[in-house]
């Protein structure tokens, strides 16, 4: 998240049918890249309860604002470890880009991934590799499946392999 820090908030509530929310957690400022964060539900326990995602933000100033991803929510009934990750890798050459941008990755030995790029509401723009193996670097030239231009904006870069991902962030100025 990168918002106005005291100004602009991200916050997630939960509600167990009563009249109002219950703020669980509440983020401002620059969170630096993606964050793991974990609540415990267990005063909620044999509830049906709804969470919300809120953005508050002011017109003033002007930021990235607030991402969501791999979100999970599940009882626990035990412990147990679950598979390992997979230690995938990606990179990108600069940001902001104008004309092109290079991507590196990194997929562990007896693995394949495909390398994607998302726009700034999740939505797919284009497929930048298939099956890739090892490390290498590849090319996007900043246009969508269709070949059209990209709009100025925020991208994420994303090496999937299964389950398994790790992303990167690209803007692009025009």
């Amino acid at each position: 998240y990168e918002t106005e820090a005291t100004y602009d908030f991200c916050m997630l509530d939960i509600n167990n049918g009563s009249p109002f929310w219950r703020q669980l957690g509440s983020w401002d400022g620059s969170s630096s890249g993606w964050v793991e964060e974990n609540f415990d539900l267990g005063p909620f326990r044999g509830q049906t309860v709804q969470l919300r995602f809120r953005f508050i933000s002011d017109y003033n100033t002007v930021a990235e604002g607030w991402y969501i991803d791999d979100f999970w929510c599940s009882p626990q009934v035990g412990v147990a470890e679950g598979p390992k990750p997979l230690p995938l890798k990606v990179a990108v050459s600069g940001s902001p880009v104008r004309e092109r941008v290079e991507v590196g990755y990194q997929v562990p030995a007896g693995s394949k991934a495909d390398i994607l790029a998302y726009d700034a509401a999740g939505r797919l723009v284009r497929h930048l590799g298939q099956g890739l193996v090892e490390s290498g670097i590849v090319f996007w030239n900043l246009r969508d499946d269709h070949n059209r231009p990209v709009p100025t904006g925020s991208y994420i870069i994303c090496v999937a392999a299964g389950s398994h991902s790790a992303r990167a962030r690209v803007v692009v100025a025009r």
